[in-house]
């Protein structure tokens, strides 16, 4: 997150070739020791899926 968030700019840039309009990470720290991450994404019809994307950002981060 600290990469992504260093990179903002740069990493808004390339929802519009996806086509994400809300990305959420939510991050939960359960008593049973164990941190659970939850992902959530509204995208459109049609996007460039991020195994596709040339941005230096999909390819650190995925």
């Amino acid at each position: 997150m600290d990469f992504l968030n260093s990179h903002h700019e740069d990493t808004v840039a390339t929802m519009a070739g996806e086509r994400m309009y809300v990305e959420n990470v939510f991050k939960e720290k359960n008593s049973d020791g164990y941190t659970y991450f939850y992902w959530y994404s509204l995208q459109g019809e049609g996007g460039q899926t991020v195994e596709e994307s040339e941005s230096y950002i999909d390819k650190k981060h995925t």
